[in-house]
């Protein structure tokens, strides 16, 4: 049972429980808004594919392709309600991952490439709808010429 003790003006609780009650419920709502963002693991997945990609365009050469399943990628920016043709965007020597209206995770690479992409959807042996990222690597931009 919780004592009550009357503080000297007549209030039962003083400014400093007030206070500690408030802290507590704000970093409670905070750690339910944590655990509730990464259950969904979009950053993973966002991270995950931004490296990849980034590697990829790394250890590419002139004249090559690559294509990535961005399935997983689709859907989850279409239930995110978020634009589906700029979930993967390279552009500055970064690639950038986004699926929800957070920042997203953005990765560099090095490759000085003239980079052509489109997003392409198949249907597998089983009938479900895969979305794959091509990209072709054109043509290095600038840099040092052999002589």
């Amino acid at each position: 049972m919780l004592k009550m003790i009357k503080q000297k003006k007549g209030s039962l609780f003083g400014w400093e429980e007030l206070i500690f009650i408030f802290f507590t419920l704000a970093v409670f709502f905070m750690l339910i808004l944590f655990v509730r963002g990464a259950s969904q693991l979009d950053f993973i997945v966002e991270e995950k594919m931004a490296k990849e990609i980034a590697l990829v365009i790394n250890q590419a050469s002139v004249g090559s392709s690559a294509k990535f399943d961005v399935s997983e990628l689709y859907r989850r920016a279409e239930k995110n309600d978020f634009k589906t043709e700029k979930f993967v965007v390279i552009r500055d020597n970064n690639v950038n991952v986004q699926v929800s209206g957070f920042a997203g995770y953005y990765y560099p690479y090095f490759r000085n490439f003239a980079i052509e992409d489109a997003i392409s959807k198949e249907i597998d042996e089983k009938g479900k709808e895969r979305v794959y990222l091509n990209l072709y690597f054109a043509e290095e931009k600038g840099g040092v010429e052999d002589g």
